[in-house]
């Protein structure tokens, strides 16, 4: 006969508190790497702390994993310049109009995370 356990091994009951909105991660943490998306908790939080609009965090998360080949939540200095110059790239089409400033404070880090980039931004819009 076949022989039915009532309770399949490692299989929780999904609680119905759970949001829609949390499942946009695209893969666990576990693996060690940087997750894809913020959550809107996150996003909300990082909002409030630099005193930005969300929507403008969440275009920002965007525009770094772009960049941030490695999944790391880090972007060496070169490719946070490239960052800088896709975001300045409105206010200056032409690379050569960015004013030296903006990049003369990035030489002192060797890599710069996250919240560095949202720091920029806030100093700089």
């Amino acid at each position: 006969g076949s022989h039915h356990s009532h309770t399949p091994i490692g299989h929780e009951p999904v609680s119905p508190t759970k949001h829609k909105h949390q499942g946009f991660r695209k893969h666990p943490d576990q693996d060690g790497r940087a997750r894809e998306e913020l959550t809107v908790f996150e996003a909300h939080s990082l909002a409030e702390r630099f005193n930005l609009p969300t929507g403008h965090v969440t275009q920002a998360w965007k525009l770094f994993k772009r960049y941030d080949r490695h999944g790391r939540g880090l972007l060496g200095i070169h490719e946070f310049q490239m960052l800088l110059r896709t975001v300045l790239r409105e206010r200056y089409p032409h690379a050569r109009d960015v004013p030296r400033e903006l990049f003369d404070k990035l030489s002192d880090h060797e890599e710069v995370d996250f919240s560095e980039f949202l720091t920029w931004i806030t100093r700089n819009s």
